[in-house]
């Protein structure tokens, strides 16, 4: 059963670190300008809060510490993945506001028909 938590508080941590709330709680402590490296990385705060849990709940030491590591190791991968979407999600996304014409930066009005839009079309089309 301990398993679950150890999950769940790896996903937790990795979340709450790509989300950005670290810098959110940052900014509410007005401790912005300070680099704290154990909540700012997602291996470091997972390897903390998973070691603590396990500890805390009356699991051996050397347990804690291999299931700590563990956790750590993936909240790394898991992050990595987080950051690989987030990358592939812009990419996408400024693909479709440029095709129809939805991604507008400084306000001007839409051009009728541009010439590269149907050589996109066809590259976004030949790719899928």
């Amino acid at each position: 059963m301990a398993w679950m938590f150890v999950v769940m508080i790896t996903f937790s941590c990795v979340m709450f670190i790509h989300m950005e709330l670290v810098d959110a709680l940052l900014k509410v402590l007005d401790m912005e300008d300070k680099d704290i490296p154990i909540i700012t990385c997602p291996k470091c705060l997972s390897f903390q809060c998973v070691f603590w849990f396990l500890l805390l709940t009356g699991h051996n030491v050397i347990v804690c510490i291999a299931t700590a590591f563990l956790a750590s190791y993936c909240a790394i991968w898991f992050d990595l993945f987080l950051g690989l979407m987030d990358i592939w999600y812009e990419h996408i996304y400024k693909r479709i506001s440029a095709e129809s014409g939805l991604h507008h930066s400084d306000n001007r009005q839409p051009e009728s028909e541009d010439s590269s839009l149907p050589s996109m079309r066809s590259e976004v089309n030949s790719k899928l």
